[in-house]
């Protein structure tokens, strides 16, 4: 799931000029800058993920990572909570790896500002998918 709790249902549109257009309307004070940034993160999120792909998500509750795989395709779901509207069936792999069973290149990568982004850089999805099924990240 992805924020943007006041952006409706993103699954008819059928390019990234309609999102960015759809963006600017909604966040009409927002720096052009950041709404392309948003347009990336919506984008990839609503169509560039498929079924398969990990997914790691930080817990800032915890300090703990959870790892899933992406079951289905995006949904819409306008009940509350307005947090969770945008969102993606995810299988959990693991709901509690400690952030130090993580090497410090991933760690950073994980934690990079934006909410929606593709691990590209140092075997990022290897990584990910051996911590799932061993609890270690082999670097």
């Amino acid at each position: 799931m992805v924020g943007w709790s006041e952006l409706g249902d993103l699954g008819a549109l059928e390019s990234r000029a309609e999102l960015f257009d759809l963006l600017r309307d909604t966040y009409p004070g927002a720096p052009r800058a950041r709404l392309i940034n948003w347009r990336g993160q919506l984008w990839a999120f609503r169509g560039a993920m498929t079924p398969g792909d990990l997914v790691a998500l930080p817990l800032k509750t915890t300090g703990e990572v959870a790892i899933g795989r992406v079951t289905g395709g995006y949904a819409y779901r306008p009940e509350p909570p307005p947090t969770a509207r945008h969102v993606r069936p995810v299988e959990w792999l693991v709901t509690d790896a400690p952030r130090a069973s993580i090497r410090d290149d991933l760690l950073h990568t994980l934690g990079a500002g934006m909410t929606v982004c593709e691990v590209r850089r140092h075997r990022g999805a290897h990584r990910l998918a051996a911590l799932a099924a061993t609890g270690a990240d082999p670097g």
